[in-house]
């Protein structure tokens, strides 16, 4: 084939910017799953949510993380959690809580990173 040079040089340009962009999301995607990030940050917007937006330490948000504990309890949601159960997950998991200090999900080290919207309102309204 006798591509001219600006051609074959782009066509390699474009594959290697490929390449890296989908190693770069699979190592993010890692990254988020280890550290259990959308599973904290869904469970602080529900508290958020319940709260009516309010960020401050009041009555509130403290009526708000106890009905989202109960929430999270509740065996709807709590069936919904799909930790790992690998001799290498759970090594990777027990580092993991050295790193992440954070207790965003309380006492469990895991929950769930989705809800379906029939499960939170069949368990909200069971709450």
């Amino acid at each position: 084939m006798n591509l001219p040079v600006v051609v074959d040089v782009t066509l390699g340009l474009v594959f290697i910017y490929l390449i890296l962009s989908l190693l770069a999301s699979e190592i993010q995607e890692l990254i988020t799953t280890l550290l259990q990030w959308r599973a904290k940050h869904l469970k602080n917007s529900i508290e958020l949510l319940l709260a009516g937006g309010s960020e401050s330490e009041d009555s509130d948000i403290i009526k708000a993380k106890n009905l989202v504990q109960q929430l999270y309890n509740d065996p709807l949601i709590n069936t919904l959690n799909q930790e790992a159960k690998n001799k290498v997950e759970k090594q990777l998991r027990e580092g993991r809580k050295n790193i992440g200090k954070n207790k965003a999900l309380g006492e469990k080290q895991s929950g769930p990173s989705y809800l379906p919207s029939e499960t939170f309102a069949i368990s909200l309204l069971d709450a």
